[in-house]
């Protein structure tokens, strides 16, 4: 029965796809063979020609569909189809209709972020599915690595005399990446009397081939003017007598077509296109947010020829109701986004967008819905001590967790730059032993999340003098106070955030991501010793400059930037390489003393939080406030501070750090309270430091307690 379901739409399809042929400017790979299934094959598969596609928001890249047969046949079936994307903010799906009956389907980039791309027999991704294709859109076209190979689009042309029909040309960069080149690259006309190449004087800008006289050319894409250099597959061009309905164009995407007989002679009823501003959509349709949430949106233009824009910078965005939710422009040091929707309080409110390109304007809105949280990240710190020696260790200790209700893990597997997993930079601790390995497995297995806990600016405290540890090739990074000796505290040595050192974090970061399905990188001791520190030849020769250029004032400020930078590195390794992965840190508790407090502060130890989260470079912050309610008159008041850490994360989420003990015992009753003024709160979750102070019966006072009803950890909203 699954032949039949393809069997009518193939008949007339088949040909029109132009089975076994290559796609326009290669860019979709080879077809399938084009044979016809013997009698009683069924159809066995649907396949895509690629597995996954990059590209820029605006550009289009080929689609190419194989029906896989029990008998060993394969053909293409792109036509035959329907294609359908999960997320509409990110991708749509086109097609164009050529003059000589076939067509092409495609993918459109609308604006950053990941999609999959489904065939199907029938509707709705139902019947026979395929696996699904990978979309990433993103910002490639400042990759600059060399192009790959170049494409138009449409492959063919149909054009009445005195029209003119959009053209537009699509790169490929060495890394994968597609973009929209067309303003990049030269565009020749084989036969200049029978057609030209002119700018177009719509709102959409780009190029047009105008016909000039009936007959037959070719055009030319090239990265060298007069067709040299790289170019892409010639464009075929028929210009019809004037007033004839030009053959092809865009069609409804969604549904399979049989290609009708374009026949001979004009259109008796010509109809030409005039292209207007349709409409005007906000994304992503769900606005659902709890307070202090931030969310970025996208505003797309929509043209009657089926074209799209993103105008987000360009359009005027309101809020209906900001007690509720608010617009925020924000430009910050990774994300391309810079325009947010932020939650302030329950309610709803009317998030509306509109825009004029010049001829017509449009406008639409969207309505965001602010309420209690219905998340809550539950977290605990295990350090490296308490891991497990043993892979049985390491998974009752995963299973203990999830069984009592946590529903993530800080699993430390770097301290002091000894690994505990399987590394080609650092030092390993066990070769037979690979923790986060066993950890990640059984964390899955039990379905919380598992992040990979490393220490950043430390070292051991006995500077090692061999081995594969940086201090053994570069000495030279070692933390030094303003008298040129070794600081060494609390069991390390401190490193400077140099940025030969910051150069190798990322290394150490990225071979993690690489090699284990982590859900994050959670980072501690990003920070230095004190305020006046960490002193190195080659930082303290750069602080004279940016002093004397005006830049810093004193070396507190310097260090602070140091430390944020590594930050920064950190953020985008992890966004580049696993954007799904949560970038968090543990800070110092108390970001600024309270009124009338003495304590140390997180600007002392040159370590700004808020910065952090204002530039956008960490996803979360767990701060480290290990006291109670109160604690120190008020100074060290795990709910002041929680507040403050709230009111300042800029849209990042706050999951709040506690110590299991106080006054050297743990005390259910206050980790409870704790608890649930988080989630009275409505921040992102807590954690709790550390694994080895629980017993088993702390263990089923916080089951049979504050995690008795099950969570799910709160899901990045912010980018």
């Amino acid at each position: 029965m699954r032949r039949h379901l393809l069997t009518g739409l193939m008949a007339a399809a088949l040909a029109a796809a132009g089975c076994g042929e290559s796609l326009p400017g290669g860019g979709g790979g080879g077809g399938g063979s084009g044979c016809t299934p013997s009698s009683g094959s069924q159809l066995a598969s649907l396949a895509f020609t690629e597995a996954s596609v990059s590209m820029a928001p605006g550009a289009r890249v080929p689609i190419r569909v194989n029906a896989v047969y029990t008998d060993g046949c394969v053909t293409d079936v792109t036509n035959a189809v329907y294609l359908s994307v999960d997320t509409a903010s990110v991708a749509r799906i086109g097609r164009d209709m050529h003059f000589d009956g076939s067509a092409a389907r495609w993918l459109e980039g609308i604006s950053t972020g990941t999609a999959s791309l489904v065939a199907s027999t029938q509707k709705n991704a139902a019947g026979v599915v395929s696996s699904p294709m990978a979309v990433t859109v993103k910002e490639c076209s400042g990759e600059n690595t060399p192009i790959s190979s170049l494409y138009a689009m449409p492959s063919m042309i149909q054009v009445a005399k005195g029209a003119s029909e959009r053209i537009r040309v699509f790169a490929v960069w060495e890394s994968g990446c597609a973009f929209d080149a067309t303003s990049r690259i030269y565009l020749t006309v084989a036969d200049e009397s029978v057609a030209r190449i002119d700018a177009m004087t719509t709102a959409v800008g780009g190029r047009q081939v105008t016909g000039l006289s009936e007959g037959t050319t070719t055009v030319v894409a090239s990265v060298k003017s007069g067709g040299e250099g790289m170019r892409a597959p010639e464009v075929a061009v028929r210009v019809v007598p004037e007033g004839q309905t030009p053959g092809g164009g865009e069609t409804d995407p969604e549904t399979p077509v049989t290609p009708p007989d374009p026949g001979p002679g004009p259109d008796p009823d010509p109809d030409p296109q005039t292209v207007t501003l349709k409409s005007l959509t906000i994304y992503p349709e769900d606005l659902s947010l709890s307070p202090v949430d931030r969310m970025p949106i996208t505003v797309v233009a929509s043209w009657s020829d089926g074209t799209t824009r993103d105008v987000t910078k360009e359009a005027s965005l309101a809020s209906s109701n900001p007690a509720a939710g608010k617009v925020v422009n924000a430009v910050l040091a990774v994300d391309p986004a810079t325009v947010y929707v932020e939650a302030v309080a329950n309610g709803t409110t009317e998030i509306t967008a509109t825009w004029s390109d010049g001829k017509e304007s449009a406008s639409g809105s969207r309505t965001m819905t602010v309420s209690p949280r219905t998340t809550e990240t539950r977290t605990i710190w295990v350090s490296r001590w308490n891991l497990g020696s043993s892979e049985s260790a390491i998974r009752s200790n995963i299973q203990k967790f999830a069984r009592s209700g946590f529903n993530a893990v800080y699993f430390q597997v770097m301290g002091d730059g000894t690994a505990y997993y399987a590394s080609n930079i650092i030092p390993v601790k066990s070769s037979s032993l690979d923790s986060l390995g066993v950890a990640v497995d059984e964390a899955h297995k039990q379905g919380i999340q598992l992040h990979a806990y490393i220490n950043a600016l430390v070292a051991p405290k006995t500077v090692p003098t061999s081995g594969k540890h940086i201090l053994v090739s570069h000495p030279e990074y070692v933390c030094l106070d303003a008298s040129g000796n070794v600081i060494s505290d609390d069991g390390y040595t401190w490193v400077a955030a140099e940025d030969g050192y910051i150069d190798y974090y990322k290394k150490v970061v990225k071979e993690i991501l690489d090699n284990y399905d982590v859900d994050g990188i959670h980072v501690d001791r990003i920070r230095s010793p004190n305020k006046n520190s960490c002193h190195t030849a080659k930082l303290d020769a750069l602080y004279e400059q940016e002093k004397a250029a005006g830049t810093v004032s004193n070396w507190q400020e310097f260090y602070t930037g140091r430390v944020t930078k590594l930050a920064q590195a950190i953020y985008e390794t992890v966004v580049t390489n696993k954007p799904s992965a949560l970038v968090s840190f543990a800070v110092w508790g108390i970001y600024k003393k309270l009124s009338g407090c003495s304590t140390s502060q997180g600007v002392d130890y040159n370590q700004d939080t808020v910065a952090w989260m204002r530039m956008g470079i960490a996803d979360a912050i767990s701060p480290m406030t290990y006291w109670n309610f109160g604690a120190y008159s008020g100074c060290a008041d795990w709910g002041k501070h929680a507040d403050f850490f709230k009111a300042n994360s800029y849209g990042r989420q706050v999951i709040m750090g506690m110590h299991a003990q106080d006054s050297s015992a743990v005390d259910v009753s206050k980790i409870t309270k704790r608890i649930q003024y988080a989630r009275d709160a409505d921040l992102a979750g807590t954690a709790i430091f550390a694994s080895n102070y629980f017993s088993d019966d702390n263990w089923s006072a916080i089951k049979s307690g504050p995690y008795a009803a099950p969570a799910d950890p709160t899901p990045i909203v912010h980018r």
